[in-house]
């Protein structure tokens, strides 16, 4: 500790905390680093801004996992009976009660976590702002406590923390849905419009049409210039089973204006049609924004993409960490990765320095953490499909005419799984998995790329083991 924190905390002493580690962010990410350092004896002190649990637990992530089995469950009851109109009222009214549902579940759950957490005598979870005091003191302010916190090391996973909107004619971001509250299920769309096609907005349709809303895409790109990192094939299974889900996609067609009329939005779009929606989703862009922490004052560069980290996630701090979407080379697809590395650097006494993380919420394993290096671009509709590593496209830009391609698929199984791989020496360039196979060998795929294995493996795995 420098001199000048030390005379602030002999002069603060009343009131300044001391701990191993100060994670700032307790969303996913904050509460696995801190779940980790606890069980190998660290003392933590866990500080949040808004509500326990960030935005993973009060109005994203667990409550879109939460949904998105309510959708699924839904969407079967409505092809059961579909042959049975007279039954269609009761599942309607049992669609209505599915908000109260999920809020109880991810209060529960919310509230769980924090208990268990609190039971440990090594961990204190803080409500309030926190910002740089020091290089090594963190001051946290709510409306009734002041704290100095004294950390040998900080971490931060606050995710980013402005948004960015759309300049949509006419559009009230108070009055619609966006990411902070489209899968609460407040109220029950009949005719919801989406603006933009890509990941995000992808899922919400999925979700939402599987409890019987009626969902149009706006999308002002042709279909040939969309979600440029999924292989073609990849992309063709996502339209075919989106549009049977009853799902309108209108390319090259964007929101222009809205209006209110009454309790409906009329919607102008490019083409200068006029559309009539209940309800309008627009994915809202996030940027960080390092102002709140005050990380200038003690010299922590960021940009809007994140906090300008080095491949160990350490800032030009040597004792500041920054995880998850604070970070400037993490993605929410290898945001495990990163927390995975640096979690076994600080628990080498497990044998192999390996760690069995519980990645609550994540659609990786606990044993393969999705490995850094290796692009994963993932859309997790009800039928999802995930391209691993190089698209078919990407390989032949970057090996030519060497570039060969394979697809297997089953009548045992919904989708396909596509192997790219050079034709001279059988080296695995890029797995695409969709449907059912998406779900099953995911894991398969990324240990395939991760151990360089070669396309006679893979093949002989796919026949033995899954009879492909």
């Amino acid at each position: 500790m420098k001199i000048l924190d030390k005379i602030v905390a002999q002069r603060h002493e009343n009131y300044m905390l001391k701990c191993h580690y100060l994670i700032i962010g307790s969303g996913e990410t904050g509460l696995i680093l801190a779940e980790e350092l606890l069980k190998i004896g660290k003392s933590v002190i866990l500080v949040e801004q808004n509500q326990f649990g960030g935005k993973y637990f009060n109005n994203y992530d667990y409550p879109k996992y939460l949904l998105k089995k309510e959708s699924d469950d839904f969407a079967i009851s409505l092809k059961l009976f579909k042959d049975y109109p007279d039954t269609f009222s009761v599942i309607r009214k049992y669609r209505q009660k599915i908000s109260s549902k999920i809020e109880s579940e991810f209060n529960k759950h919310r509230n769980k976590k924090l208990v268990l957490l609190e039971k440990q005598k090594a961990f204190k979870f803080l409500e309030g702002t926190a910002e740089f005091f020091s290089k090594s003191i963190v001051e946290v302010n709510s409306s009734t406590e002041r704290h100095l916190i004294s950390f040998q090391e900080c971490l931060l996973a606050t995710g980013k923390n402005k948004v960015k909107t759309q300049e949509i004619l006419g559009l009230d971001y108070d009055d619609i849905l966006t990411d902070k509250n489209v899968f609460l299920f407040k109220e029950i769309p009949t005719k919801l419009a989406i603006n933009g096609l890509d990941a995000q907005s992808l899922e919400v349709a999925s979700i939402y049409a599987g409890l019987g809303v009626k969902v149009t895409i706006f999308e002002e790109k042709s279909v040939k210039k969309v979600l440029p990192k999924i292989d073609k094939s990849a992309l063709n299974h996502l339209i075919s089973t989106l549009s049977a889900r009853q799902i309108e996609l209108l390319f090259e067609t964007g929101i222009k204006q809205v209006k209110k009329s009454g309790k409906q939005y009329v919607i102008t779009d490019s083409l200068r049609s006029e559309h009539k929606f209940s309800d309008i989703y627009i994915t809202l862009e996030d940027e960080f924004d390092g102002e709140t922490l005050k990380l200038k004052k003690v010299g922590i560069k960021y940009t809007k993409k994140g906090i300008t980290v080095n491949n160990s996630s350490k800032t030009s701090l040597n004792n500041v960490y920054a995880f998850g979407q604070a970070s400037s080379i993490v993605t929410h697809l290898n945001k495990f990765a990163t927390v995975y590395e640096y979690l076994k650097s600080k628990n080498k006494s497990k044998e192999g320095g390996q760690l069995e993380l519980p990645i609550f919420g994540s659609y990786f394993s606990s044993k393969e953490i999705s490995p850094l290096g290796i692009e994963v671009n993932k859309i997790n509709t009800y039928s999802p499909v995930s391209n691993i590593g190089l698209s078919e496209a990407d390989a032949i830009n970057n090996f030519g005419t060497s570039t060969r391609s394979k697809i297997f698929s089953s009548n045992l199984y919904e989708g396909f799984f596509k192997l790219i791989y050079k034709q001279n020496n059988n080296q695995i360039l890029g797995i695409i998995l969709a449907g059912e196979f998406t779900t099953k060998l995911e894991d398969f795929a990324l240990l395939v790329l991760k151990k360089k294995l070669t396309k006679p493996f893979v093949e002989n795995y796919l026949q033995t083991v899954w009879g492909i």
